[in-house]
Formats: C-alpha cells, structure tokens, sequence
C-alpha cells in the first residue's frame, strides 16, 4: 500500500541496499593512510558484503535491471564507485601505480572485485584461496607485488 507498484518496491530496495554498501565501503580502511592499503581494505569490505549478503548482491549486481536508470538509484551506486575511484587516483598521485588513467585503472578493478564476488557467492564450494591473498594479486596488475 505504501508503493504503486513492484517496480517502486523494489527501486526502495535497491536504493536502501546500496546506501549499507555505500556505508559499508565508505567506512572500510579509514585506518590507514597507505591508499593500497584503503584500496584493499574496500575491496575486503566489497567480498565480504556480498558474501554476508548475498541476495542484496544479487540485486543490485547480478540480475538485469532498470533500477539504475532511476536518478535515486543512480547517484547510491556512483557513490560506490566515487569511493573506488578516489582510492585509485591517491596510488596514482603517490606513484604507487605507474601512470595510467584512473578511470580504466578504476573499472578494471571493480570489474575483477565484482567477479570474484559474484563467483564465490554461486560457487561457494569452489575452493577459495583466502581472501587477502587473492586482493594482493588483483592488485599487483596495477603496483606489482607488496613491498616492491
């Protein structure tokens, strides 16, 4: 009674999920003044949101919508990715990634944090390497290994 119909429902849903993401990710590695480290820290919040709550994931992630061409939507969702950018651009200015733009630098990361999310969500049994082992890889693509 409260919306004229599914399609409102579940835009309030998405719009509500993606403020907990939004949150959960804005709140993740603010310990650290090492932009690798935040980068990793959000890329673990990433997983590890999707892995604790799976069906919000696949809301908002994993099922073909049209909820992302509501303004509401829209501006929750480029919120996460702003976080993932920001992160991004700090390693390009510190040089701890080579020169590079940081828009492609910031769509291939999401693209690899959202596969590996969406693969362990529907292959839970697969046997997983831990988690902060398979962050370091993704981002070595970009910094080469911790240390170096």
């Amino acid at each position: 009674m409260h919306f004229a119909d599914k399609d409102a429902l579940m835009l309030e849903v998405c719009v509500r999920h993606f403020h907990g993401f939004v949150s959960t990710l804005a709140a993740a590695g603010t310990d650290s003044d090492d932009p690798l480290d935040l980068l990793r820290a959000r890329g673990r919040a990433y997983v590890e949101y999707g892995l604790e709550n799976p069906e919000p994931y696949r809301i908002l992630f994993m099922q073909q919508s049209d909820s992302f061409a509501n303004r509401s939507v829209a501006s929750t969702a480029a919120d996460s990715f702003a976080l993932l950018a920001a992160a991004v651009e700090e390693c390009l200015d510190q040089g701890i990634f080579p020169e590079g733009d940081p828009f492609t630098i910031s769509c291939t990361l999401w693209a690899s944090i959202h596969g590996l999310t969406s693969l362990m969500i529907s292959n839970p049994d697969f046997p997983w390497p831990p988690l902060d082992d398979l962050l370091d890889v993704g981002t070595w693509v970009f910094s080469g290994p911790r240390g170096q």
